[in-house]
């Protein structure tokens, strides 16, 4: 039903460009049959799990990704690596990330006081919390509110966790930006490599320091960023070293922000010229 709905929106609307998730990839196979169908560009938005993931059951999907690149006008990834692998199937790979969101920048908040983490999380499996809770306990100077879907934290967190951190469940769009200027520093982890997460964008969009890990491309695109492992030790002294250079830090989101918009606007200009939109 959704492949049929897929293709007759494309065929009614008659668009000159289509943006398309991937996976699943026969939600893009269906949008190149339709969009070919009408003369209309299309741009597959790769998932990095769709280019990653191994196994014997990908032997057909890596096989009809790899088509996909080369019948497609671009296929959009999260980093510079997962582009190679597209240019090596033929195809154009370009970088994209996270478009600027609708909210006003702030000053960030005067280091008198407890510093107050944020730790954007959904409590998705390669979040390390329960490495957050353990940094926690051994910095009991500073505050911590993870985020997240009670019924989706792990057993047994929010009763092991010491007095510094708030569990203040999903928050909604406004209370996450009011959350988020109140907050000194924010933290995105992830244990997944290719992950560029939208919460470390977003506290470069809203001046806040960041505390951020991932993969090795983290330090080139967060220079201002304090880029941590995922264990309890490092988190901890990532921290510590946050506080420690607060006023440096807080004064470099300025540098962050520019460095963000100028990425985007490259980033944004590449993906109109591949819809044909320039």
């Amino acid at each position: 039903m959704s492949a049929l709905r897929t293709a007759a929106f494309i065929l009614r609307r008659r668009p000159s460009g289509v943006i398309v998730q991937n996976p699943p990839v026969v939600a893009a196979l269906v949008a190149l049959c339709a969009t070919r169908a009408v003369g209309a560009r299309l741009v597959i938005d790769a998932h990095p799990a769709s280019l990653t993931r191994t196994g014997p059951r990908r032997w057909l999907p890596d096989r009809v990704n790899a088509w996909l690149a080369r019948h497609v006008d671009a296929v959009m990834v999260t980093v510079s690596d997962l582009a190679e692998r597209i240019g090596a199937h033929g195809g154009r790979g370009m970088v994209l990330h996270e478009a600027p969101p609708d909210v006003e920048p702030s000053k960030p908040p005067s280091a008198g006081g407890r510093l107050r983490v944020l730790v954007v999380s959904r409590f998705a499996p390669d979040e390390p919390v329960r490495e957050v809770v353990e940094a926690a306990a051994e910095l009991p100077e500073l505050d911590f509110v993870i985020t997240g879907e009670p019924r989706l934290r792990p057993p047994g967190l929010a009763e092991q966790a010491p007095a510094n951190v708030e569990f203040p469940g999903f928050l909604s769009i406004e209370a996450y930006r009011r959350t988020l200027g109140e907050s000194h520093v924010v933290m995105a982890l992830t244990t997944r490599p290719y992950s560029v997460s939208r919460a470390a964008y977003d506290a470069v969009w809203a001046l806040r320091p960041l505390v951020v890990s991932g993969g090795p491309q983290m330090p080139e695109l967060f220079p201002h960023a304090v880029v941590v492992e995922n264990t309890a030790q490092s988190i901890a002294a990532g921290l510590r070293d946050a506080a420690a250079r607060y006023p440096d830090l807080a004064r470099d989101t300025r540098a962050a922000l520019e460095l963000a918009r100028e990425r985007w606007e490259r980033q944004l200009a590449e993906l109109r010229d591949a819809l044909g939109a320039g």
